[in-house]
């Protein structure tokens, strides 16, 4: 397998799952010996060991896309796919909390920039700038920031950042 994916004839990310599955099947004959084994010295030079619960969700998600229901993307098995429906919740509150961390992140930037600029505006007039420039409704803005801004304009103060009165 190693020989085809070095040669181009199977692609890597397939053959590295594949080998993968195999490392994952085969570790309880112990680290070092499993090592020895590969057919790659670089493989066995350069190594990280990893915690069989990390590999476990991933390898579990190829394998049921490699060998299991053909309709199912592989988005779907490792159930990473929060954009179509019936995707999982889990990833999509995570989404929901970047997107939310994204735009507290640019009202913070907008109001304390201003204020070190000498030009200070409120946070109100920073959350309206960026729902005007993201084409995101304002209250959405603003309920990112109220979760998420206070923290941040904390941190930035405790890190000697000078910051505006964060209740303007």
């Amino acid at each position: 397998m190693a020989d085809k994916a070095a040669s181009g004839d199977m692609p890597k990310a397939f053959a590295s799952f594949e080998l993968l599955c195999a490392i994952f099947d085969a570790r309880q004959i112990g680290a070092e010996r499993l090592r020895s084994a590969y057919p790659v010295k670089a493989w066995r030079e350069d190594t990280l060991e990893v915690p069989v619960a990390l590999m476990r969700p991933i390898l579990e998600g190829w394998l049921e896309y490699s060998r299991g229901n053909e309709k199912k993307s592989l988005e779907e098995a490792l159930g990473i796919n929060a954009a179509k429906k019936g995707g999982s919740p889990a990833v999509k509150l995570e989404m929901k909390r970047d997107r939310d961390r994204h735009l507290s992140n640019a009202v913070v930037a907008d109001y304390v920039g201003s204020y070190l600029e000498g030009a200070r505006i409120s946070i109100d007039a920073a959350c309206a700038g960026v729902s005007e420039r993201d084409g995101i409704n304002y209250r959405t803005v603003k309920r990112a920031f109220d979760e998420n801004g206070p923290a941040m304009l904390d941190n930035l103060a405790g890190m000697g950042i000078e910051t505006p009165n964060s209740k303007d």
